[in-house]
């Protein structure tokens, strides 16, 4: 499973994601970029937008194109809340 950030670069400076390995391309460079994501990977991507719409419009695309892709219901809060925060982090 690969874990794709598609908020936008100024969003992801004042909030970096959980995890060093969470591969992040902003949502406008999407449809340039998305050949960097392993195809044999299912692609969970989240975002901080109003119902989730940058991540279920990159899921859309990226099924699309071929890749076993879907949208996290709650954003970044909810890969936050699953996945937690890395030891010696703060929470």
């Amino acid at each position: 499973m690969t874990l794709l950030d598609v908020r936008m670069a100024h969003q992801v400076q004042e909030e970096p994601a959980p995890y060093p390995d969470i591969v992040t391309i902003p949502a406008d460079q999407l449809v340039r970029r998305f050949r960097e994501l392993a195809r044999d990977h299912e692609v969970i991507a989240f975002c901080t937008c109003p119902e989730e719409a940058s991540s279920a419009r990159a899921a859309l695309f990226l099924n699309e194109q071929g890749y076993r892709a879907r949208a996290v219901v709650g954003g970044l809060g909810a890969v936050r809340a699953a996945v937690g925060t890395p030891e010696g982090e703060p929470g």
